[in-house]
């Protein structure tokens, strides 16, 4: 399921905006209320929830969205950028000269007079979008493929240059000096969602330990889906800051997904899907009920929560690797819908399966109906123990 999320910086860039009393104006150069300062130096608003300075860069590619970068500098030099590892954001601060020297170079490269990019007819390119606020005026600027110039002296040519040296002279802060940080900034939550990774598939080498202050099978119980708050969050931030080279990680700002051995029995590896944005869970879906037909007796069966029903999922996909499941080949269980139900016999739990192909292969002799029984606490992990044709 996909969902819209914002940066922690978007975030702060739209609180600020909303503080100072200014929303953004579709139009470049629109007045705002004159500021004063000592003559001879840049005039912009000093106080510290004021936004001075917002650029966010939008990476696209013919896979579609990447993420983005984004920074924020506020009038008393505090800075809040995304951090090196593409997901997290870090803060700093500059001193006065060095967020005066920054609005000042924008102005000197015509960046408040109303630039003309030109129009750029190529897609998956990305974006940028530049907030300037200094000198009575608010500049909003948005540039379509920033990373492409030509080299031929036209107006349009020394805008997008001028616009590509101000971005990257922001995000570098080259030549600034900066008086405290960079730290890392811990959300105030993280939403994390997970989802067992097929017990074949490898883990890469490098990956790091479980990294939650509770086991697994204890936090994803019942569902699918926690947010974490207080002391969780570092050692999650730190997770995603220290990510190991030899691991793909699918992230954007304030958002990753990672994938990370368990330490239990059966799934051994969990796909984490770490949003530190705020996003809430979302809401549960209505229970399932339990199927009147199941063939094999049971006491106090009850529909399973999230961990048992993956412990079930890995006892299918290891006995349909050695075929041991009536269908014609192994990845076939992906076309099926499941029912997980949990109940004991003789004081010991079992996990009852029911499979129905999907619509869109119903009918098919080497994807039948079927409904199996799993033993969760076998000696290496959840085994198959019974399976029938439904």
């Amino acid at each position: 399921m996909t969902r819209a999320r914002i940066s922690v910086v978007t975030r702060l860039l739209a609180t600020a905006m909303m503080a100072s009393g200014c929303g953004f104006s579709a139009v470049t150069g629109t007045p705002v209320p004159s500021l004063t300062s000592p003559p001879g130096t840049a005039v912009y608003d000093r106080s510290a929830d004021a936004v001075v300075i917002a650029l966010t860069e939008s990476h696209i590619t013919v896979a579609g969205p990447q993420g983005s970068t984004s920074v924020v500098v506020f009038g008393d030099g505090r800075t809040v950028r995304t951090a090196a590892d593409g997901v997290t954001s870090e803060e700093l601060r500059m001193d006065e000269t060095g967020v005066a020297e920054l609005v000042g170079t924008a102005q000197q490269r015509g960046l408040f007079d109303s630039p003309d990019f030109g129009d750029i007819q190529v897609t998956d390119t990305g974006s940028a979008r530049l907030t300037l606020r200094a000198y009575g005026r608010q500049a909003e600027l948005t540039i379509q493929a920033p990373g492409m110039m030509d080299d031929d002296g036209s107006r349009v040519a020394e805008a997008r240059k001028a616009f590509s040296d101000f971005a990257r002279q922001l995000f570098s802060l080259d030549g600034i000096k900066v008086v405290d940080g960079p730290t890392p900034v811990v959300p105030k939550s993280a939403t994390v969602t997970a989802a067992p990774i097929p017990f074949d598939r490898s883990v890469p080498s490098g990956a790091r330990k479980w990294p939650l202050d509770a086991p697994a099978p204890t936090l994803f119980r019942t569902t699918d889906c926690i947010v974490l708050t207080g002391s969780r969050l570092p050692g999650l931030v730190e997770l995603i800051r220290q990510r190991v080279k030899d691991q793909p990680v699918r992230q954007r700002a304030g958002a990753a997904i990672i994938e990370v051995p368990t330490g239990e029995p059966g799934p051994r590896t969990l796909s984490l899907g770490i949003d530190i944005t705020g996003r809430p869970c979302p809401q549960s879906a209505a229970p399932q009920p339990i199927p009147s037909d199941l063939p094999w007796p049971a006491d106090a069966r009850r529909i399973a929560g999230s961990w048992e029903s993956w412990l079930a999922v890995d006892a299918l996909q290891r006995a349909a690797s050695a075929r041991k499941l009536p269908i014609g080949d192994p990845g076939y269980l992906d076309d099926y819908q499941f029912v997980f139900v949990v109940g004991t016999v003789n004081g010991r739990q079992i996990i009852d399966v029911v499979a129905t192909p999907d619509d869109d292969h119903s009918g098919r002799d080497d994807i039948p109906p079927m409904v199996a029984r799993i033993d969760p606490d076998g000696a290496d992990g959840p085994v198959l123990s019974k399976v029938a044709e439904r």
